[in-house]
This record gives C-alpha cells, sequence and structure tokens, in this order.
C-alpha cells in the first residue's frame, strides 16, 4: 500500500506545474473527443467486433480450461461432461452475441460521450481539490498561527510541541487539519478559505458548488450514466469547457491571492 503524503512536506505551490496539469487535460480530452467522433461508422463496428471475438475466445479458453482438469487424474475429474461444458460454452456464446448485436452500436457511442465527459469532471475536480489542499497545507507552513483559530478547543502539552521537536508537531498539525478540511463539503471548504485563509472566491462559489456536487453524482453512482439538464444549470452544451474554465480561473485566483500573502512558499515557476 502506497504510503499517505505528508502534505506539509511537498514544498512551494509552483503554479506553472499546475498550469502544465490543465494544459494536458485539455489537450487529452480534446484528442479523445476528436478521435472518437472522427471515427468511421464502419470503423467503430470494427471495434465491436473486435470485443465480440475477444469474449467468444475467453469463453473457449474457459472450456477448454474445464475440459482439461476434468479429464481423468484432473483436480476436478468427472465434475464437467462433454454435454454440460457444450452447454455452458452454448450459454455464453448466445450471451455474447445479445451483448455485441449490431443495435448496441449506438448505445455504446453513447456510453462512450458521457464516459467522457464523466471522466473529465472527475479528472478536473481530482486536480482542483489536490490544489487546494496544497494551498492550505503552504498557507499554514507561512502561517501557523491560522491553526490556533480554526479550533480553539484544540489544546496541547509542552510535551506535545517539543518532544518530537516543533518542525514535527507542525507538520503533524498541519497535516490533520488540512486532511479534517478535505473531508468537507465543498461550501464548508469555501467558508473555511474565505475566514481563515482569507481567500473569498465570491461569485465562483456557487459554480465550484455545482461542480463539486455534479462530481460527486458521477463519482458514487455511475460514470456511464449521461449528465442531464436535471443535474446542473450550466447548458449540457457548454458544460465541459464551463467546468474547465472555471476551474483554472478559480484556480489562478486562488494562487494569486495566496502569493499576495507569502511570496516564498506561492511561485509563478
Amino acid at each position: 500500500m502506497k504510503a499517505q503524503e505528508n502534505i506539509a512536506r511537498r514544498g512551494p505551490v509552483i503554479w506553472s506545474n499546475y498550469e502544465t496539469k490543465l494544459n494536458q487535460m485539455d489537450i487529452l480530452f480534446r484528442f479523445i473527443s476528436h478521435a472518437f467522433h472522427n471515427l468511421s461508422e464502419t470503423k467503430r463496428r470494427e471495434f465491436v467486433k473486435g470485443l465480440k471475438q475477444e469474449a467468444e475466445a475467453d469463453t473457449v479458453r474457459k472450456v477448454e480450461s474445464l475440459r482439461e482438469v476434468s479429464k481423468p487424474g484432473g483436480i476436478a475429474e468427472g465434475i464437467f461432461d462433454e454435454t454440460s461444458l457444450l452447454e455452458f460454452q452454448d450459454r455464453h456464446q448466445k450471451q455474447i452475441k445479445s451483448k455485441y448485436r449490431p443495435r448496441t452500436h449506438t448505445q455504446y457511442a453513447e456510453w462512450v460521450t458521457d464516459g467522457m465527459l464523466s471522466a473529465e469532471i472527475l479528472f478536473r475536480v481530482t486536480v482542483f481539490e489536490d490544489f487546494m489542499k496544497h494551498v492550505h497545507a503552504n498557507m499554514l507552513k507561512g502561517n501557523p498561527g491560522i491553526l490556533g483559530l480554526t479550533d480553539r478547543s484544540r489544546t496541547v502539552t509542552v510535551a506535545d510541541v517539543f518532544s518530537p521537536g516543533f518542525e514535527q508537531f507542525k507538520e503533524k498539525q498541519i497535516c490533520r487539519e488540512v486532511k479534517k478540511v478535505d473531508r468537507e463539503s465543498m461550501s464548508y471548504r469555501l467558508d473555511y478559505f474565505a475566514m481563515h485563509l482569507g481567500i473569498d472566491l465570491e461569485e465562483k462559489r456557487r459554480w465550484l458548488i455545482e461542480i463539486s456536487e455534479l462530481r460527486n453524482k458521477i463519482a458514487h453512482g455511475s460514470p456511464l450514466e449521461a449528465v442531464t439538464k436535471d443535474d446542473t444549470t450550466i447548458p449540457l452544451a457548454e458544460l465541459q469547457k464551463q467546468v474547465a474554465n472555471t476551474l483554472r480561473d478559480v484556480m489562478s485566483a486562488i494562487f494569486d491571492k495566496a502569493q499576495a500573502k507569502d511570496t516564498a512558499l506561492f511561485l509563478k515557476k
């Protein structure tokens, strides 16, 4: 299992690094969309045909494996006779035929389109939330006194502070605070940033909450389920562009506000 990152040690927030990630995502999803929508009907059918052939070949391999272990001396000797194996193969072949029948091609295209949109929203919100955590950690590093304001019920002893060394204590408290806030809703996090970090996103707040709720619906539901007009107030035709532009603009605004407070921990490049 991968060790959990000590976000207090990640280093300065470098805007050019995040800008590169955003540019890469722009290219990635535009390329995928371009490639898919410019794929001919013949090529799409060939792709689905390939999936069908893979499924059929997998069924044949399973039957051969069962036939082998059912032979005299095999680990499943006598369990599967030839009749039951042929029935198994026939049943699976019918399921495969139904799954990949020609009239489902349009449905596959719809799944791909819906899946690409869902994936883009998930990717972009993931980068945005990681950026928020990075900014949060560095704001606390630059001004650890904030920790004393966010939870006045927090109590520590002299031993807590100095036994492991103050820097280790500070790192531990920063990581704990960042993790705690990251678990909360987007509305809570935006209030926290405004109240404790002095970063108020004002008119962008409503869009961020809506995008976050949409991301949660996708992550906890079906990523292949179409996003409908009931899920968002953003016009569906503009959804991808609006999500991308809103998150980029907000990240840029957060960085500028944070850099104005600490030029050492927030660097342009």
